[in-house]
């Protein structure tokens, strides 16, 4: 499996150089940049939409999340009960998605390695907006429409400079 992140690095590449570790190289060159070494086979990873971090979905159970930029682990995290095996980001890139052998997809926040939400799932990737999922299960396919955030709460008291309209903070 090789992958490239977003158009701002388009001269580097991530390959999986062996079972566990990952090499980030320089395409011109073939010169490793960095290398992330795992405790289990790396499965598949995922560019978060702006190319700092990478998820890695391994087979030792656990979810890698790295700073690509810094070449630091941010976090890991063992949320399913087998091999995780694919990963994808969402377009916004503060969270992505995970599924395993378990038939479990998990939903990770990007900064903080929670575990946000589970669907009895086998595969999930996002629609190219972010508001839908295409998901394999058990029965078949299925496509989840995902409905836009509203806004969550109203700061009163502050105002915008020109229009004197309180600011929507939406989460």
């Amino acid at each position: 499996t090789t992958g490239s992140p977003p158009d701002r690095l388009h001269s580097v590449a991530l390959t999986l150089a062996d079972s566990t570790d990952a090499h980030l190289f320089e395409r011109s060159s073939g010169r490793i940049l960095r290398a992330y070494h795992h405790d289990g086979r790396v499965n598949q990873f995922a560019w978060d939409p702006r190319g700092r971090f990478l998820a890695v979905a391994c087979h030792d159970f656990r979810t890698y999340l790295w700073d690509a930029e810094a070449g630091v682990l941010r976090w890991s995290q063992e949320g399913h009960e087998a091999e995780v095996v694919r990963t994808d980001f969402h377009p916004r890139g503060d969270f992505f998605l995970t599924g395993g052998w378990d038939n479990k997809v998990h939903a990770w926040d990007a900064w903080t390695g929670h575990d946000l939400f589970v669907l009895p799932r086998q595969e999930v990737r996002f629609g190219r907006d972010g508001n839908s999922l295409g998901t394999v299960s058990n029965l078949g396919y299925d496509l989840i429409e995902i409905a836009p955030a509203p806004p969550a709460f109203t700061l009163h008291g502050h105002e915008k400079p020109n229009d004197k309209q309180p600011y929507m903070v939406a989460l």
